[in-house]
């Protein structure tokens, strides 16, 4: 049976903040990416699958949609969770 892998993105305007987890929850991998298409491209071919992900962002406009490669996105925008911010 395959591990999965969980990930979770904290989205800015210049930069996504993450952190990967395995099943067990050891910490995998975490640093922080530019927010661009090319560099979230270029660092989702490099995640171990199989994998899922939740985003917490303000307003993930900047990059959306994003592409899910197969895998499963939950997302959670806080001006709709939390309110006005």
């Amino acid at each position: 049976m395959e591990n999965m892998y969980y990930i979770g993105l904290d989205v800015h305007k210049k930069t996504i903040s993450y952190c990967v987890k395995d099943g067990s929850g050891r910490i995998y991998a975490e640093a922080e990416i530019p927010t661009t298409r090319l560099d979230l491209d270029i660092w989702m071919k490099t995640l171990p699958q199989p994998w899922t992900a939740a985003m917490r962002s303000l307003d993930i406009s900047s990059i959306s949609p994003i592409p899910s490669r197969g895998s499963k996105f939950l997302s959670c925008c806080a001006r709709r969770s939390f309110g006005r911010i």
